[in-house]
């Protein structure tokens, strides 16, 4: 009984403190309260429940607030600790200014590099794959992807990927590059970017790049008046930020190195042996590398690439001069009190002539030699034994001169002018000013060279006298022939048998017609060297895919003895500069090229003609793996006398 009026004065009281709220209870308004409605017994025995029926409102309140508050709670938990879970394993991607091309030029249908830099914040190594997406001339997607392992938990990691751009490259297109997980295919990261379109080279342009800041006397080379063709001047490059595979140095004809900025080439903290053999690659593929020797330390003849240069180190000498402004390659002013410079001259055995002798080029004051050079490969390798970094020969404004150093180097006939003596010669209208030049595109009549539309020619001419004959029986003579016979209810069925039966005649001769292997045009620059039987080739190719779906193509990475890791070819689908041509498929499809090795691709085949344009460096004898001797070619000619 005592325990039951107990429970009943609880309930008197909680509901008490509900109506008056924890602020009466606060106040010591409990005993007023209790006094409205029980005895002063009562309320004395419930002023010693006050503490508990303050804590049993408020636990009754929190009970109604906990799960909201556990909700929030746990959502903060759950998605903290996976945001920061995240945050320790991110992999950020970023395209740097100037990190597509050299310094930010490229040229449209040619191959460029792509520079990344990837930070990983993993405790983990971690694959991923890098995917570079662009168009082909059909329209298609290519997609140039490349993997690599992210080291943990280390910032600036940098990877290359490379690319044949299109040579009818949009003004305002925009490239997409995602970092995808090797394993789980899960997209880490993603970026798009564009070229820049204020250092696009055009086709016709020679693009030369200059490890050094200084001028050199190269920047009156770029006036139109001054070169048979626009010269484009890249600055700033260096040996640490050269790609690492030959194609993203494709559209360079000359690489001039010094010093100042150059870096290292014996120091393999500063350059890679991936990118010394793309260079030596380059220049055996035909491109001209001009090493400016320092006045101290000459490096080079400790490099990885120490065979390419035209003599040994035993054959050079270092001198200090104070003539090294008198020959006349260094222009036609002299410096007033010319300061002491140290040189490097070149003992050179001028009984020597035999295809590995270096040629010297030019001689100093005193007759030494101190430019020299040797063919390696397709290409060639220059040395300069006077440092034109120096402090005096910057100060003196030298080289200069109409016939200077670099007009002998690089085989230059044309005068070199200043530019205050264009203007005057403009003014008088002796000289074509430049906006006034026309561009002709030498490679224009390639497109016409390898189309195949006169193949199927005669298969269009067929096509048309079936048509006309479908035509004549189906529409005109097929109502007259019937009502002469009286046969007018047999129209319908004999114009049902019309259709049927041409309909079964152009499906046999499509079926027969119908070519079921590949075929193949082109039109190739073709160099062989005689003593080595090593040729280098670019060919301009149209070929034929029978199939519907996929059809893969190759070109044969050849062993060149020059080239210890071997020859890279390439094979690429970016169309030709100028044809402007409606070109691209309705449906455009995706196919996958190895950016480090971009000789086979399985590109989309439609039972039509691919366009493709091939480099190869190897020899020509023997089957070619994806092209039957696609570069046997058999010369003649006629020896007469009088």
């Amino acid at each position: 009984m005592r325990q039951k009026q107990t429970h009943l004065l609880r309930r008197s009281c909680f509901a008490t403190a509900l109506r008056l709220g924890v602020k009466s209870l606060a106040r010591d308004n409990l005993p007023v309260a209790c006094q409205r409605k029980h005895s002063p017994e009562t309320c004395e025995r419930l002023l010693n429940l006050r503490g508990m029926h303050t804590l049993s409102l408020w636990l009754r309140r929190w009970m109604r607030r906990r799960r909201i508050v556990g909700a929030v709670f746990l959502l903060f938990v759950v998605f903290g600790a996976e945001a920061a879970l995240a945050q320790q394993d991110a992999v950020r991607m970023r395209v740097e200014p100037g990190a597509l091309g050299l310094d930010g030029v490229v040229r449209p249908g040619s191959w460029a590099g792509l520079r990344l830099v990837l930070d990983h914040l993993g405790a983990d190594d971690r694959a991923v794959i890098l995917r570079w997406s662009l168009s082909d001339e059909d329209g298609d997607r290519v997609v140039s992807e490349r993997e690599a392992t992210l080291a943990r938990q280390r910032d600036g990691q940098v990877v290359w990927l490379y690319a044949a751009l299109p040579a009818m490259l949009a003004p305002n297109v925009r490239f997409t590059m995602r970092c995808v997980d090797a394993q789980t295919k899960k997209v880490l990261t993603s970026t798009v970017f564009s070229p820049d379109r204020d250092r696009l080279a055009r086709p016709d342009d020679t693009v030369l790049a200059v490890t050094s800041g200084a001028n050199l006397g190269l920047s009156d080379y770029q006036r139109h008046e001054t070169t048979h063709a626009p010269l484009k001047i890249v600055r700033g490059l260096s040996l640490s930020t050269l790609p690492d595979r030959w194609m993203g140095l494709q559209m360079l004809s000359t690489l001039v190195w010094t010093q100042d900025l150059g870096g290292d080439p014996a120091d393999p903290q500063q350059v890679g042996d991936a990118a010394l053999e793309a260079l030596r690659e380059w220049c055996f593929r035909g491109g001209h590398l001009v090493v400016v020797l320092p006045a101290v330390n000459p490096t080079w003849f400790s490099s990885p690439l120490a065979d390419l240069l035209p003599v040994k180190k035993s054959a050079t000498r270092r001198v200090d001069t104070d003539r090294w402004g008198e020959p006349e390659w260094m222009g036609s002013l002299r410096p007033a009190e010319p300061e002491t410079v140290s040189q490097t001259v070149f003992r050179v055995d001028d009984a020597d002539t035999g295809p590995d002798a270096p040629t010297v080029l030019l001689r100093d004051a005193e007759g030494r030699p101190v430019v020299v050079a040797k063919r390696y490969g397709f290409g060639r390798v220059t040395l300069v034994g006077l440092d034109l970094t120096q402090s005096p020969v910057q100060r003196a404004g030298m080289p200069r001169g109409e016939r200077r150093l670099w007009s002998r180097v690089f085989h230059w006939t044309a005068p070199v002018y200043t530019e205050a003596y264009v203007k005057d010669q403009e003014k008088d209208q002796a000289f074509v000013p430049a906006r006034r030049l026309r561009r002709q595109n030498l490679a224009a009549f390639i497109g016409d060279q390898i189309a195949m539309s006169s193949t199927v020619g005669m298969l269009l001419l067929g096509a048309v006298v079936l048509f006309g004959l479908y035509w004549l029986g189906a529409g005109c003579l097929l109502q007259p022939l019937l009502k002469l016979r009286g046969w007018e209810r047999l129209t319908w069925p004999v114009f049902f048998g019309v259709v049927l039966t041409m309909a079964m005649a152009t499906w046999t001769v499509a079926v027969l017609l119908r070519p079921h292997e590949a075929s193949l045009r082109h039109v190739t620059v073709l160099d062989v060297d005689g003593r080595t039987g090593i040729s280098r080739a670019r060919s301009f190719t149209s070929v034929f895919l029978p199939d519907f779906g996929t059809t893969t193509l190759a070109i044969t990475n050849a062993s060149v003895a020059a080239l210890p890791g071997g020859a890279h070819n390439l094979i690429a689908s970016p169309g030709l500069s100028g044809d402007r041509r409606a070109r691209g498929f309705i449906e455009p499809r995706s196919y996958v090229m190895n950016a480090a090795d971009p000789h086979a691709a399985a590109l989309p085949s439609r039972s039509t003609t691919k366009q493709l344009v091939l480099d190869y460096v190897g020899p020509t004898a023997g089957h070619l793996a994806g092209l039957a001797y696609p570069f046997e070619m058999v010369a003649r000619t006629d020896i007469t006398s009088d």
